[in-house]
């Protein structure tokens, strides 16, 4: 037993030909000559015995011989519609032709072709009687239209006019165009199609099946594997009847041979202009009618050639996908429940690749649940081959540079926020960059779409594609990681920084410190010895057991991710404020902040309890004079080159009163407050360099250590005090620096 798929195409019908006709015009000479002669060539072909048709409705035996056959003949005659059973026939007959590819020859015969288009003459005149008789019953109101609109519909369609001559000469033809029809192989499409419906649908919408007016180009396209060929193998058995030629792929001189046909074209596997060039240069080569289908992984061949209906051939999720695993690993749509597991486990691996599921699901076959688990593991390690060169063909068409940044993506950058990563490649690649990322995409090797983790389009790309990337990187240097141009994976990079040698090699390092629990330790002075290093990224993770957080030096550093940092007790920040996004600090013993920017020092306060040590070099503080914050536990307080004005220091002192160490070193201060009288337990303080000093009003009374060096405009009196201070307890005052 094999899995349904009713549009899939295997060649087989009851009836390679239906007549429709009305029996009082034609059954006992064209028809019956028609008939004779299709049946002298061997075409099983329907034709009603009147046995079939009872009273005014089709009958069930007539619908299933109509649905079972592969080519319908309706044979327009003066008084075909006058037949309500004729044209529920047609009805029906062009059902099956706009949902499943049937093929309609129409014969007018001994009529207009017109009159049936445009519902004129005896077509015309037997309408109205049927619209006379129909008034009172909307149901039958209703039928009328739909007889309308077949007709209609069926008389634009290509057919044969007969209005004199030879009879047998006009049978031979159209019995010659049947036996072209019947004798079109049908194309092998796979051993378990599935899925192929809704796509097959999709694609037929885009083709505008029924229009004869005009060429259409349709351009199917995907990343290699995920079945571009195998659906348009089966468009073409699905409506290649209704052409007068076809093509599947290769043909030359295509435009002096067909440009007067309806035909179908397929093109499979388009990987270069020229080839579409060559094969279907514009639309003008060929008939009107005409559809031609081109498979591609290259977007961009389809754009630069202005086909502009595309259709994106997406993988298989889901139900799909394990139906096609259990058939292909099982030949059976029943699996052992045993199997449910590991069968799951092989469907994420393929990703919803059709070619993937049908490799791995073969190479499975009648192996046990052991044998599954340790195939899936060897492919987590190391890529299935097969699946790996069907990929590598997209990536070996890029150039040098392209390759360049897909491999980058692959290793380090997939998921990431599309700003950021042009971001960071930029310095790499310049402003190329952009333009390389919409090569890939047009390539299928990447996709962009929105992304939620960053709010922002980002970088999506498939786990095969991934594995594909990393596997090149791994041939770099299948045993030595520090020969690879990228590591990601935090063994290898830990392995590279311990052993601190040189190296030319590597460009990017991406460390997800996050995915572990063990303490990391390397001499960072690894890096460098790394001359070829472009990227650093090191991804920090939940940082529960973080203890020092040292951001010095990071100048241009913007924001920090939210972090809840429980362990901290170190802290060191440039050029920014407290983040606001750093949640649970109550450990933290020591902050530094330096460089330009702004500060508020009581948010420090509020939120660290067991601060004990506060340094701020070169900021803009901000302090609220109504802030009431406290904190018994700092012991150690020092502001440099800031500017701390004469007003904010009584209240910043108010905040400290166990301090022991103040250093005001360069600020703008000009008085020395009498309030520090009160600060009994301040054993060191340190002015030195701030040169708007004019005046000392108070010395804590504890004071063991005083250095006001270089206070140039300190007034006398001071200098006087801070002179018989200096005799007799060896404070420092005065223009020179500190030894």
């Amino acid at each position: 037993m094999q899995p349904s798929s009713p549009c899939s195409f295997s060649g087989g019908f009851k009836y390679q030909v239906f007549l429709s006709f009305r029996g009082s015009d034609t059954r006992n000479g064209f028809i019956g000559h028609l008939y004779k002669a299709l049946s002298d060539k061997g075409i099983h072909t329907f034709i009603d015995d009147n046995n079939l048709q009872r009273g005014d409705e089709i009958t069930p035996s007539l619908v299933n011989a109509i649905e079972e056959s592969r080519i319908f003949i309706p044979v327009f005659s003066i008084n075909y519609a006058s037949s309500s059973f004729c044209l529920d026939e047609l009805v029906h007959i062009f059902h099956c032709y706009k949902t499943k590819g049937r093929l309609i020859l129409p014969i007018f015969y001994g009529v207009d072709p017109s009159h049936v288009r445009h519902l004129s003459g005896s077509y015309g005149e037997h309408l109205t009687k049927h619209e006379e008789r129909f008034q009172s019953n909307k149901k039958n109101m209703e039928r009328l239209q739909h007889w309308k609109a077949a007709l209609n519909q069926t008389a634009n369609l290509s057919g044969y006019h007969f209005s004199h001559g030879y009879e047998y000469k006009f049978i031979g033809k159209i019995v010659k165009c049947i036996s072209n029809k019947i004798n079109r192989v049908f194309l092998h499409v796979a051993e378990y199609p599935v899925g192929l419906q809704s796509r097959v649908q999709q694609v037929k919408l885009l083709l505008d099946e029924g229009s004869d007016d005009e060429v259409h180009m349709v351009g199917i396209y995907g990343i290699g594997g995920v079945g571009k060929s195998t659906l348009a193998k089966e468009i073409y058995n699905f409506i290649g009847d209704q052409f007068e030629g076809d093509v599947s792929e290769g043909i030359p001189i295509i435009k002096e041979r067909l440009c007067r046909k309806k035909i179908l074209l397929i093109i499979d596997d388009v990987d270069n202009m020229k080839q579409l060039q060559v094969l279907a240069g514009g639309l003008d080569w060929f008939g009107p009618g005409t559809r031609v289908i081109i498979t591609t992984r290259d977007k961009h061949l389809l754009t630069n050639h202005e086909i502009k209906r595309t259709y994106a051939v997406k993988e298989l999720y889901g139900t799909e996908a394990h139906e096609l695993l259990r058939w292909m690993a099982f030949k059976n749509d029943k699996v052992p429940s045993s199997y449910e597991d590991i069968l799951n486990r092989a469907v994420s691996y393929a990703s919803g690749l059709p070619i993937a599921i049908e490799i791995v699901g073969s190479n499975l076959f009648r192996k046990s649940i052991e044998e599954w688990k340790y195939t899936l593991d060897g492919y987590e390690k190391i890529p299935n081959k097969k699946i790996q060169e069907i990929l590598k063909v997209s990536y070996d068409a890029l150039e040098e540079q392209e390759q360049s940044v897909f491999l980058d993506i692959a290793c380090c950058f997939k998921g990431w926020g599309l700003p950021e990563v042009k971001e960071i490649l930029h310095a790499h690649y310049g402003g190329s960059i952009t333009h390389i990322i919409q090569v890939l995409t047009e390539k299928s090797l990447i996709k962009v779409g929105y992304h939620e983790r960053s709010c922002t389009y980002g970088v999506i790309l498939h786990d095969l594609l991934e594995d594909m990337g990393k596997e090149i990187i791994r041939q770099e240097s299948p045993k030595k990681h520090e020969k690879r141009s990228r590591l990601w994976l935090q063994e290898d990079i830990i392995q590279v920084l311990e052993k601190n040698t040189e190296n030319d090699d590597v460009e990017i390092i991406s460390l997800n410190c996050g995915l572990t629990e063990e303490i990391i330790v390397w001499n960072g002075k690894a890096f460098e010895k790394m001359r070829s290093l472009k990227t650093l990224i090191i991804k920090v993770g939940l940082l529960t057991k973080l203890e020092s957080l040292n951001a010095g030096g990071c100048i241009k550093l913007k924001s920090f991710p939210p972090l809840k940092l429980p362990s901290l007790t170190k802290l060191k920040l440039s050029r920014c404020d407290l983040p606001v996004s750093f949640q649970n600090l109550t450990g933290v013993t020591l902050i530094s902040i330096e460089g330009h920017g702004m500060f508020t020092l009581s948010s420090f306060i509020s939120k660290m309890p067991e601060l004990f040590a506060i340094y701020v070099y070169n900021h803009h503080l901000l302090i609220s004079k109504s802030s009431s914050s406290m904190s018994s536990n700092v012991r150690c307080l020092c502001i440099k080159e800031s500017n701390l004005s004469d007003e904010c220091l009584p209240i910043v002192l108010g905040w400290f009163p166990h301090l022991r160490e103040l250093r005001l070193n360069k600020s703008n201060i000009k008085i020395l407050p009498e309030c520090l009288k009160e600060c009994r337990h301040l054993s060191d303080l340190d002015v030195d360099d701030c040169k708007f000093l004019e005046e000392v009003r108070g010395i804590p009374p504890n004071l063991a250590c005083f250095s006001a060096l270089n206070c140039e405009s300190l007034n006398s009196s001071s200098r006087r005090m801070l002179v018989n201070q200096e005799e007799v307890r060896g404070f420092r005052s005065g223009s020179s620096t500190k030894a």
